[in-house]
């Protein structure tokens, strides 16, 4: 027991575990505090993941703990958890202007066709790939790079006639 004066100066005792506890607790608060800031848990996750996702959270935080002690680099705990999850996930950490795969540098895009008809209804373009497919579908796009400007549907049509035209270059 350790005796204590109280907010009134009566000298009173306690447990050395309470007053350990009492003196030492503020980091526990700091740390609830910090993992508080980017919450990831909801209602629909089993408890066990629940757990699961508190202790990684704990491991992150007293590594950003660590980091912070013993490096000179200041960083934010945001820009731990990116950077870490960055180098986990074997994802560079900046933004790098890369054409995406199996384009021609010519960057063909796909564009809305703006021109309207006489009506006010805009134009459609019957689709190429589906069209040698027999196919008929009409479509609001059309690549402005390709010669003719052909229309293309949004997504798989587009890119196979593409890769089509990057081997046969």
């Amino acid at each position: 027991m350790v005796q204590f004066v109280d907010k009134r100066n009566r000298s009173k005792e306690k447990p050395a575990t309470i007053l350990h506890y009492n003196r030492h607790m503020g980091g526990v608060d700091r740390q609830d505090q910090m993992t508080s800031y980017y919450p990831a848990s909801t209602k629909t996750i089993r408890w066990y993941k629940k757990l699961g996702i508190h202790y990684i959270q704990m491991m992150l935080l007293n590594s950003f703990f660590l980091y912070r002690k013993f490096s000179d680099h200041k960083m934010s705990l945001y820009e731990f958890r990116n950077s870490l999850l960055c180098s986990l996930l074997q994802i560079p950490a900046t933004k790098e202007n890369r054409m995406p795969k199996g384009r021609n540098a010519s960057n063909h895009v796909l564009t809305k066709i703006n021109s309207k008809a006489k009506d006010g209804r805009i134009n459609r373009k019957r689709c190429r790939v589906c069209a040698t497919k027999k196919i008929r579908k009409r479509t609001l796009y059309h690549c402005e790079e390709c010669p003719e400007q052909p229309g293309f549907c949004v997504g798989e049509c587009f890119d196979s006639a593409h890769e089509l035209q990057d081997a046969a270059q």
